[in-house]
């Protein structure tokens, strides 16, 4: 049994003996020796490890058809924009719950739109505060190889045929995004009339003097409605009437003489 890794070589040997006679796993690269079994007394069965053909294929092919691991990959660019040409983004939107923005006619890179909205969505984020899309990417290839995302490959010389997916129509209809989905959407990026806006903002700042009223200022201006007294006790005034107060509180009338 000779061919690449994780096609089920090992799979293939346990049915011809009509038991498990070698481990399997969903992993490439499982079995790393010649392992020698007799079917019959005529035929001997080898089980060898997998054999990469690089001349034969492409390394985001064999990321996708888990041949090679995707735990060691070193980047995942080209398979990560494989990918996207084989599941549409319709795909990513419906089953990941991702709110991506508008598709821009010749704008490329589509995956990193997907990544860092799935980073942003699934709290995927590094130490210096931004998305992940690494790890991003090592779950979608990961669920691409074990079938939980469906991709299709059609034969050589096929175009795909036209897909009508309304996905902006059906945003519209319903609800509005949450403030957390327009910042997946729009990124952290500030630009600077907001940052100028926030920092030359007329904002009131106030001062507290006991037994004098609130002295606001706001451009030179003082407060409109002056409290005396304690301001973080006017809310709660006569809030429990209840409560029990002390004698000399209460009848400080009768010491007055």
């Amino acid at each position: 049994m000779i061919g690449y890794p994780n096609v089920g070589k090992s799979s293939s040997v346990n049915v011809l003996m009509q038991t498990k006679k070698v481990s399997v796993s969903s992993m490439p690269g499982h079995t790393r020796h010649i392992q020698s079994l007799m079917l019959e007394e005529d035929i001997e069965l080898l089980d060898c490890p997998g054999l990469v053909l690089p001349a034969y294929a492409v390394a985001p092919d064999l990321l996708l058809t888990a041949v090679l691991p995707i735990d060691q990959m070193r980047s995942h660019d080209a398979a990560m924009a494989r990918l996207c040409e084989l599941v549409g983004r319709h795909t990513f939107e419906e089953k990941y719950g991702l709110l991506l923005p508008d598709q821009q006619e010749g704008e490329g890179n589509e995956y990193k739109k997907i990544l860092t909205a799935h980073a942003f969505n699934r709290g995927f984020m590094s130490a210096a505060g931004q998305p992940d899309v690494s790890r991003s990417a090592r779950l979608f290839l990961k669920e691409a190889a074990s079938g939980r995302l469906h991709w299709e490959q059609l034969p050589p010389g096929y175009q795909p045929a036209p897909l009508n997916y309304r996905i902006q129509e059906k945003r519209n209809e319903t609800r509005k995004p949450t403030p957390r989905e327009t910042r997946m959407v729009e990124g952290w990026r500030n630009t600077s009339a907001e940052i100028d806006s926030a920092f030359f903002a007329m904002k009131k700042s106030t001062s507290h003097v006991k037994g004098k009223p609130i002295l606001g200022i706001t451009g030179g201006q003082s407060a409109d409605k002056p409290v005396v007294g304690k301001p973080w006790k006017q809310e709660k005034k006569h809030a429990n009437k209840n409560k029990r107060e002390k004698l000399r509180r209460v009848y400080a009338h009768l010491d007055e003489h």
